[in-house]
Protein backbone atom coordinates (compact mmCIF):
# COMPACT_ATOMS: atom_id res chain seq x y z
CA UNK A 1 0.00 0.00 0.00
CA UNK A 2 2.94 2.35 0.45
CA UNK A 3 4.07 1.47 -2.80
CA UNK A 4 0.87 2.39 -4.33
CA UNK A 5 0.76 5.24 -2.39
CA UNK A 6 3.88 6.40 -3.54
CA UNK A 7 3.20 5.75 -6.91
CA UNK A 8 -0.03 8.13 -7.02
CA UNK A 9 2.01 10.43 -5.02
CA UNK A 10 4.22 10.36 -8.15
CA UNK A 11 1.37 10.62 -10.49
CA UNK A 12 -0.36 13.58 -8.62
CA UNK A 13 3.06 15.48 -8.29
CA UNK A 14 4.07 14.90 -11.92
CA UNK A 15 0.23 16.32 -12.40
CA UNK A 16 0.80 19.23 -10.22
CA UNK A 17 4.63 20.19 -11.71
CA UNK A 18 2.48 19.90 -15.01
CA UNK A 19 -0.70 22.13 -13.70
CA UNK A 20 1.56 24.49 -11.35
CA UNK A 21 3.19 25.49 -15.01
CA UNK A 22 0.47 25.91 -17.06
CA UNK A 23 -0.47 28.27 -13.99
CA UNK A 24 2.97 30.25 -14.17
CA UNK A 25 2.49 30.30 -18.07
CA UNK A 26 -1.13 31.61 -17.74
CA UNK A 27 0.31 33.89 -15.46
CA UNK A 28 2.54 35.19 -17.40
CA UNK A 29 0.04 35.26 -20.47
CA UNK A 30 -2.39 37.36 -17.79
CA UNK A 31 0.52 39.44 -17.39
CA UNK A 32 1.33 40.46 -20.98
CA UNK A 33 -2.36 40.75 -21.56
CA UNK A 34 -2.70 43.28 -18.55
CA UNK A 35 0.23 45.13 -19.79
CA UNK A 36 -1.32 45.30 -23.06
CA UNK A 37 -4.58 46.55 -21.68
CA UNK A 38 -2.58 48.84 -19.38
CA UNK A 39 -1.62 50.37 -22.49
CA UNK A 40 -4.17 50.30 -24.55
CA UNK A 41 -6.37 52.25 -21.24
CA UNK A 42 -3.19 54.61 -21.57
CA UNK A 43 -3.83 55.50 -25.57
CA UNK A 44 -7.02 55.87 -25.36
CA UNK A 45 -6.77 58.31 -22.48
CA UNK A 46 -3.92 60.33 -24.99
CA UNK A 47 -7.14 60.01 -27.40
CA UNK A 48 -9.83 61.44 -25.38
CA UNK A 49 -6.88 64.16 -24.22
CA UNK A 50 -6.42 64.94 -28.09
CA UNK A 51 -10.41 64.94 -28.96
CA UNK A 52 -10.96 67.18 -26.10
CA UNK A 53 -8.39 69.82 -27.30
CA UNK A 54 -9.65 69.32 -30.69
CA UNK A 55 -13.44 69.97 -29.22
CA UNK A 56 -12.05 73.60 -27.56
CA UNK A 57 -10.01 74.11 -30.94
CA UNK A 58 -13.09 73.46 -33.01
CA UNK A 59 -14.90 75.26 -29.96
CA UNK A 60 -12.40 78.26 -30.21
CA UNK A 61 -12.39 78.26 -34.09
CA UNK A 62 -16.39 78.68 -33.93
CA UNK A 63 -16.34 81.89 -32.08
CA UNK A 64 -13.26 83.16 -33.76
CA UNK A 65 -15.16 82.57 -37.34
CA UNK A 66 -18.79 83.77 -35.90
CA UNK A 67 -16.72 86.69 -34.81
CA UNK A 68 -15.13 87.60 -37.97
CA UNK A 69 -18.44 87.09 -39.82
CA UNK A 70 -20.20 89.31 -38.10
CA UNK A 71 -17.41 92.20 -38.28
CA UNK A 72 -17.82 91.63 -42.30
CA UNK A 73 -21.35 91.94 -42.33
CA UNK A 74 -21.27 95.28 -40.25
CA UNK A 75 -18.12 96.21 -42.51
CA UNK A 76 -20.25 95.51 -45.41
CA UNK A 77 -23.13 97.27 -43.74
CA UNK A 78 -21.06 99.90 -43.22
CA UNK A 79 -19.74 100.37 -46.65
CA UNK A 80 -23.00 100.00 -48.41
CA UNK A 81 -24.68 102.49 -45.83
CA UNK A 82 -21.21 104.96 -46.63
CA UNK A 83 -19.44 104.70 -49.38
CA UNK A 84 -19.69 107.53 -51.77
CA UNK A 85 -19.44 105.91 -55.40
CA UNK A 86 -17.73 107.75 -58.04
CA UNK A 87 -20.82 106.82 -59.94
CA UNK A 88 -23.37 108.10 -58.01
CA UNK A 89 -21.19 111.71 -57.31
CA UNK A 90 -21.57 112.24 -61.19
CA UNK A 91 -25.27 111.47 -61.19
CA UNK A 92 -26.12 114.08 -58.85
CA UNK A 93 -23.32 116.48 -60.09
CA UNK A 94 -23.43 116.25 -64.01
CA UNK A 95 -26.50 113.86 -65.14
CA UNK A 96 -29.74 114.93 -66.72
CA UNK A 97 -32.50 115.79 -63.90
CA UNK A 98 -34.75 112.83 -64.73
CA UNK A 99 -36.48 110.18 -62.35
CA UNK A 100 -33.37 108.25 -62.15
CA UNK A 101 -31.60 111.84 -60.30
CA UNK A 102 -34.20 111.25 -58.22
CA UNK A 103 -33.40 107.66 -56.90
CA UNK A 104 -29.69 108.99 -56.97
CA UNK A 105 -31.15 111.98 -54.40
CA UNK A 106 -32.74 108.71 -52.51
CA UNK A 107 -29.58 106.74 -52.27
CA UNK A 108 -27.67 110.05 -50.97
CA UNK A 109 -30.57 110.67 -48.42
CA UNK A 110 -29.84 106.86 -47.09
CA UNK A 111 -26.21 107.35 -46.80
CA UNK A 112 -26.60 110.61 -44.63
CA UNK A 113 -29.35 109.12 -42.57
CA UNK A 114 -27.14 105.94 -42.47
CA UNK A 115 -24.21 107.74 -41.21
CA UNK A 116 -26.28 110.04 -38.78
CA UNK A 117 -28.34 107.52 -36.90
CA UNK A 118 -25.19 105.35 -36.36
CA UNK A 119 -23.08 108.70 -35.56
CA UNK A 120 -21.74 107.06 -32.02
CA UNK A 121 -20.74 103.95 -33.13
CA UNK A 122 -18.41 105.27 -36.01
CA UNK A 123 -17.77 108.45 -33.77
CA UNK A 124 -13.70 109.07 -34.60
CA UNK A 125 -13.23 106.88 -37.84
CA UNK A 126 -11.51 108.15 -40.21
CA UNK A 127 -13.64 107.40 -43.22
CA UNK A 128 -16.83 108.98 -41.16
CA UNK A 129 -13.92 112.16 -40.97
CA UNK A 130 -13.46 112.07 -44.45
CA UNK A 131 -16.88 111.43 -45.86
CA UNK A 132 -18.66 113.94 -43.51
CA UNK A 133 -17.38 116.70 -45.95
CA UNK A 134 -17.95 114.59 -49.30
CA UNK A 135 -21.69 114.25 -48.31
CA UNK A 136 -22.68 117.93 -47.33
CA UNK A 137 -20.80 119.25 -50.22
CA UNK A 138 -22.55 116.52 -52.30
CA UNK A 139 -26.04 117.36 -50.66
CA UNK A 140 -25.71 121.09 -51.20
CA UNK A 141 -24.96 120.07 -54.98
CA UNK A 142 -27.92 118.12 -54.87
CA UNK A 143 -30.38 120.97 -53.19
CA UNK A 144 -28.59 123.36 -55.82
CA UNK A 145 -29.81 121.57 -58.79
CA UNK A 146 -33.50 120.39 -57.20
CA UNK A 147 -35.27 123.14 -57.91
CA UNK A 148 -34.12 123.08 -61.64
CA UNK A 149 -35.86 119.76 -61.42
CA UNK A 150 -39.36 121.27 -59.87
CA UNK A 151 -39.01 123.37 -62.55
CA UNK A 152 -39.18 120.60 -64.76
CA UNK A 153 -41.48 118.53 -63.62
CA UNK A 154 -44.15 121.08 -63.15
CA UNK A 155 -43.89 122.64 -66.71
CA UNK A 156 -44.39 118.66 -67.56
CA UNK A 157 -47.40 118.43 -65.56
CA UNK A 158 -48.67 121.64 -66.93
CA UNK A 159 -48.25 120.60 -70.77
CA UNK A 160 -49.92 116.93 -70.24
CA UNK A 161 -53.05 118.43 -68.16
CA UNK A 162 -54.09 120.78 -70.67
Amino acid sequence: MQNESALDYLKIEEDAVRLNAQIEQADGILAQLESILLGFQENLNFIKDDMTSLQKRSLNMNISLKNRKEISDRISEFVEGSVLEPELIAEICNKEIDEHYVLSINRLRAKIEYLSSHQQEFAGAALTRELEPELQRLNRKACQRSPLYLECATSWWRRSSC
